[in-house]
C-alpha cells in the first residue's frame, strides 16, 4: 500500500519536442519515498534528432533514521535516418550520489548505447544495440534491477556491464 503522483507534461511541434516528467511514491506507513523529475528536449535537424534529458532521482528511507539518496544524471541521445533504418546512439552520465547531503567520491558512471533499427514494415522491425556501463570505484549501476530478471544481483561496486540486444517487433 502507498500512494504515488505521476505527472508528464510534452510539447511537439515541428522539428522540436520537450517535456517535464514529475514522480513521487511513498509506501504505508509512509517510511520511504521516492521522488523523480525529469526534463528533456530534441532537435531535428534534416535526417538527424539530437536530444538533452536532465534527471534528479532521490530515495529516502525513513526508519529508524532518515537517510535520502539523491542522484542527478543527464543523457544525449542521438537518431539518424540511415538507409530504410535508424542508426541510434546515447551518451549517459550519472554524477556522484549525495547521501543526507554529502557527495559520495566515485560513485558516478558512464553508459554509451548504439544500436539500429530497421523496419521490415510498417508493424515490423528488427533492433539490434549494444550497451555498456562504465562504473566508477563506487558505483554499482547495472542494466537491470533485480526484480526484473527473477533476482540476478547487481554488479558489485567499480565492475562495468554490458548488454547486447537483438529484437524483433510486430505491432498489432
Amino acid at each position: 500500500k502507498g500512494a504515488a503522483i505521476a505527472a508528464n507534461l510534452g510539447y511537439a511541434k515541428g522539428p522540436l519536442s520537450a517535456g517535464l516528467a514529475y514522480w513521487d511514491a511513498k509506501d504505508e506507513p509512509k517510511a520511504n519515498s521516492q521522488k523523480s523529475t525529469r526534463v528533456w528536449g530534441s532537435y531535428t535537424f534534416g535526417i538527424v534528432n539530437v536530444g538533452l534529458t536532465w534527471d534528479q532521482s532521490a530515495v529516502a528511507v525513513l526508519t529508524p533514521a532518515k537517510v535520502e539518496t539523491k542522484r542527478n544524471a543527464f543523457s544525449i541521445p542521438v537518431r539518424a535516418s540511415v538507409g530504410p533504418g535508424t542508426l541510434m546512439f546515447t551518451y549517459t552520465q550519472a554524477q556522484d550520489v549525495k547521501v543526507n547531503g554529502t557527495t559520495g567520491a566515485n560513485t558516478g558512471a558512464k553508459m554509451m548505447v548504439v544500436g539500429y533499427d530497421y523496419p521490415f514494415s510498417k508493424r515490423t522491425s528488427l533492433g539490434v544495440s549494444f550497451a555498456n556501463i562504465n562504473n566508477e570505484s563506487n558505483a554499482a549501476y547495472g542494466m537491470f534491477t533485480g526484480a526484473a530478471l527473477s533476482n540476478i544481483a547487481n554488479p558489485v561496486a567499480g565492475q562495468d556491464t554490458r548488454s547486447l540486444y537483438v529484437g524483433l517487433r510486430h505491432a498489432f
